[in-house]
């Protein structure tokens, strides 16, 4: 049985979006100098059909987030962060929207991956931004000198 396609982005979103994120696992943050680690992240995959091209989403969870005070060679101290997934979510058989078989490609298939809830632009109340805010108030706070050297490098203060 198809599924009702929704009438204004609103209800997909609040559909696809909403629930998977809310729902995420608090990361733990652990601190190596200065290197912040969250664990426990859950990604989202997303893509679209190829017949109906509604976004299909996946999760994935036990991702890492790290966030660094990196200096150069040269001197110059910036933020580095990376994100990487714990796995790659398989395509799904058929759209959840309009049932077309093989919706995706698998070579490209969820190929974007985003921390959920994270500060990244993905969807608000997850729960990775508090833990990301504090991992770079741990790191503001310990390292001061560093971190107004990478926040002015970055624009930011």
């Amino acid at each position: 049985m198809a599924r009702t396609q929704p009438t204004r982005y609103t209800e997909k979103a609040a559909w696809d979006y909403a629930e998977p994120s809310r729902t995420a696992p608090a990361p733990t943050v652990t601190f190596d100098g200065q290197r912040a680690v969250l664990s426990g992240v859950r990604f989202q995959h997303t893509d679209h059909c190829w017949g109906c091209r509604y976004y299909i989403t996946a999760y994935t969870e036990n991702g890492t987030v790290e966030i660094e005070l990196k200096t150069s060679r040269a001197g110059a101290t910036a933020w580095q962060r990376r994100e990487a997934p714990g796995s790659h979510p398989s395509p799904p058989s058929a759209c959840p929207w309009c049932e077309r078989a093989e919706p995706l490609p698998a070579r490209s298939a969820f190929a974007g991956a985003l921390p959920s809830g994270g500060a990244s632009g993905c969807p608000a109340g997850g729960t990775i931004y508090p833990a990301e805010q504090a991992a770079y108030d741990y790191l503001r706070a310990t390292f001061p000198t560093l971190a107004a050297a990478a926040d002015r490098a970055d624009g930011i203060r």
